[in-house]
């Protein structure tokens, strides 16, 4: 594949991505709604997240490791030196022993955490009673059974994505949800919170039944057995740095557990909520560009590594363009989206605006943490793991520092607020590393973009109020106009500068929805 087609490929990738990404958001915001429906802000639901936190952070994480270790060393051992009739093969023994090891680690780990249970239980809920540990005890071993089938899962979704196949991984993910939706509907009244655990359980389970089928033929244990005699050594040093990186940067939600007895009741279900909101335009729109784009940072820094200095600007651009007015919506809009979507059920008109206040704290990190995605995704096709081993630690311990000067006085405020001068932090230093390795006299280029486009959103904010006050229509009316005028004045503000970022969202577009119509037209 050429340059123009892989760019061509990314583009037609990103927008495809981006579209399952809506329909995803529109599922996972179903199944929010019924959990708000039914828990609301209770302290039941305070203590599924609580319990449920370390086998989460651990399934996440496993998705993590599996991409960032596997994509930039398959694509490294296939760009060997070996015989063109070979490298199937060579790929094909790396996914076994992958697949395999993470396999039988997952289950080490589950079985390691049934026997500290209780000492795990005791340490988060301390405060409350016997009954309730007793509870969250059998919820947690419950979601303990989801690790391996998730790390199972988390390989096989590497190695499409390393062949370029995003999508059904991707599916897949509507799939469980949708799952976890019909089980929640039918069945909440008879299991309670337990169902939140068992849905998650059935889920995955069909979803590994489907993602396997594409490379159940390629699974062999005895593949595995040997490629550990080629490449283990060399590769055992880079999976353990990843293994401690993803444990830090993902122990934040660990951090703010632990505060479950300090906050008021439903302060941890509000930041749930909170975040479900805050990560919509990661995943919508971030996720789909950082996905594709590692595949490529991957194959540059193997065969063409001059061109990653203008790949990894261009995409930090593109990224912080799209998430700066997605901010100005969720602050100043916000407590809008949380009533349409929450305000129903079991989640009153108070818990709006608790859970709003959460979110706009939240906000303040949003652009740094996006974009901090890119450059760790750039940083790991360099094999630079120790500075970023390096970077999680700091930032972990500085999280645990501000969470506790931060909860006495904002409570839950205060760890939503800890979490985005982490990010302003992991930004900052993040994107000086990565310039200083590409040796690239840009450092500030990433400040100065955002600031700009900052400018723009606040001028098209101001706009859209004066056009709303001059209008002076209802209340209902007022918000859905105000989003769509302010969005109307920020691209019209890019068209008119000329801004390069507006350029190459436009052009992807267009090309992609020309490519249908010629697709389309053979159809026919």
């Amino acid at each position: 594949m050429n340059k123009n087609e892989l760019a061509s490929s990314i583009a037609k990738a990103s927008i495809i991505l981006f579209i399952i990404g809506i329909a995803g958001k529109i599922i996972g915001f179903l199944r929010e709604i019924i959990y708000a429906n039914n828990f609301g802000l209770s302290s039941e639901f305070d203590l599924f997240l609580t319990v449920s936190a370390i086998p989460i952070v651990i399934n996440t994480a496993v998705l993590f490791l599996s991409q960032h270790y596997f994509i930039p060393s398959y694509n490294r051992i296939k760009n060997q030196d070996f015989n063109s009739s070979n490298i199937d093969k060579y790929g094909d023994e790396f996914f076994n022993y992958t697949f395999w090891w993470f396999l039988i680690s997952s289950i080490a780990i589950s079985l390691g955490l049934v026997l500290l249970s209780q000492p795990i239980m005791q340490f988060y809920l301390s405060s409350v009673s016997v009954d309730i540990q007793n509870k969250g005890t059998h919820i947690f071993l419950l979601f303990l059974l989801t690790i391996p089938i998730n790390a199972c899962i988390s390989v096989i979704t590497a190695y499409l994505q390393a062949n370029f196949n995003f999508i059904y991984p991707v599916v897949l993910q509507l799939v469980l949800n949708l799952i976890i939706i019909v089980i929640i509907l039918l069945f909440t009244s008879t299991f309670g919170i337990y169902i939140l655990p068992l849905s998650f359980i059935l889920g995955y389970i069909i979803v590994f039944i489907l993602i396997s089928r594409p490379v159940l033929k390629k699974l062999k244990f005895t593949a595995s057995k040997i490629f550990i005699t080629k490449y283990q050594k060399s590769d055992i040093n880079i999976l353990i740095s990843l293994i401690f990186i993803e444990g830090f940067s993902l122990s934040y939600i660990l951090a703010d557990r632990y505060f479950i007895g300090v906050v008021p009741e439903g302060g941890i279900a509000a930041l749930n909520y909170a975040t479900v909101i805050y990560l919509l335009p990661i995943t919508i729109f971030s996720i789909p560009l950082i996905t594709t784009i590692f595949s490529k940072f991957s194959q540059s820094s193997v065969k063409t590594p001059g061109s990653m200095v203008q790949d990894f600007i261009s995409a930090s651009k593109i990224n912080i363009y799209i998430i700066i007015p997605s901010i100005m919506i969720l602050i100043y809009w916000g407590e809008y989206f949380l009533r349409l979507f929450y305000e129903r059920g079991q989640f009153k008109a108070s818990d709006t605006i608790i859970t709003h206040q959460a979110l706009q704290y939240y906000c303040l990190g949003l652009v740094f943490y996006s974009s901090y995605l890119i450059v760790v995704k750039l940083l790991y096709s360099l094999s630079e793991y120790f500075k970023v081993l390096i970077i999680s630690i700091i930032a972990l311990l500085l999280k645990i520092a501000l969470n506790f000067i931060l909860v006495s006085s904002l409570e839950q405020n205060g760890l939503a607020l800890s979490t985005s001068l982490i990010y302003i932090f992991l930004f900052l230093i993040g994107f000086y590393f990565a310039h200083n390795k590409l040796n690239s006299n840009n450092k500030f280029i990433h400040i100065s973009t955002v600031i700009y486009f900052l400018i723009n959103a606040i001028l098209s904010y101001i706009a859209s109020n004066i056009f709303i006050l001059l209008l002076n229509i209802d209340s209902v009316l007022t918000n859905l106009l105000g989003i769509t005028i302010f969005l109307f004045l920020y691209v019209i503000n890019s068209c008119l500068l000329d801004d390069n970022e507006f350029n190459l969202i436009k052009d992807a577009i267009i090309k992609f929805l020309s490519l249908n119509r010629i697709v389309k037209s053979k159809v026919v």
